[in-house]
């Protein structure tokens, strides 16, 4: 009899989910999620700067992240893993620059996510709360906007030639995590056990006699004034870095961020490309 009752409520079960089944925006929701999913290239042209439309009809992307190309893989249920990069040498060769992800969740049809870094943008080591959201266009393109102290930026992205060039792309170096306010010479230390080179540029100027460089050949430039910051170069396969120490004598590591190129024609506190 117990059996006999088990499965006719499993039978009426069934019957009431076939008879009420879920509605359709749900299902939509549902199919699209994989939408976001893949390679995404800036389109020229499709880029504002706060409320207004950069000018020149050739520019891409996010101009403060160096978010050339968006890379969107699933990490799980409604979550999402978001890399940014860019062409570094023009030659169809994608350099991704946060090798560990920025994860986004997906909320009323976008993927949205907060997190907080010191070196998204060119902030000095300074951490900012950054916000990113990704909506998909009726076109099948998708914008990518950042958020920050108020200000937004935004970019139209599309897939196409971006999917297809994904399997020749070289994949870049995750960002060495060191604390701030570790001792330079400590710093250095922990960057070649990671694999880490020192890099002397061609447009460095030498360290000379200056006791914070002084035997570091990877110094690209220190300043005589405020905080007596330097510059210094490391390399580690397809990837640059940028370090940026302080103080006088012994100096103070205060952060680190990638290079848009292995051979970078600008190089302060706030670019290296």
């Amino acid at each position: 009899m117990n059996r006999l009752k088990g499965l006719l409520l499993s039978a009426l079960i069934a019957l009431t989910l076939a008879s009420f089944p879920l509605p359709a925006s749900s299902q939509g929701r549902q199919a699209d999620t994989c939408r976001f999913c893949g390679v995404w290239k800036a389109v020229p042209g499709g880029r504002w700067i706060g409320r207004r439309k950069a000018e020149s009809s050739d520019k891409t992307g996010n101009p403060y992240c160096g978010c050339d190309y968006l890379e969107i893989t699933k990490a799980g249920v409604g979550k999402f893993r978001l890399r940014t990069g860019a062409d570094t040498y023009n030659k169809g060769k994608i350099n991704w620059w946060n090798a560990d992800g920025i994860y986004l969740r997906l909320i009323g049809g976008k993927l949205i996510g907060t997190f907080i870094s010191n070196n998204f943008y060119a902030t000095q080591g300074v951490d900012f709360t950054f916000k990113i959201t990704c909506e998909l266009k009726d076109d099948d393109g998708l914008v990518f906007s950042v958020s920050t102290k108020g200000e937004i930026e935004k970019a139209n992205y599309s897939k196409g030639e971006a999917q297809e060039r994904k399997a020749t792309e070289p994949l870049s170096q995750a960002l060495p995590r060191l604390r701030t306010g570790t001792p330079y010479r400590t710093v250095r230390k922990e960057l070649m056990k990671l694999g880490w080179q020192p890099v002397t540029l061609p447009s460095a100027t030498p360290c000379g006699d200056d006791d914070r460089c002084r035997g570091f050949s990877e110094v690209y430039f220190c300043v005589g004034t405020g905080r007596a910051q330097c510059i210094y170069m490391w390399t580690k396969k397809t990837t640059l870095i940028r370090i940026v120490a302080w103080g006088e004598g012994d100096q103070r590591y205060e952060s680190v961020a990638p290079c848009q190129s292995l051979h970078p024609t600008q190089i302060d506190f706030f670019t290296c490309r």
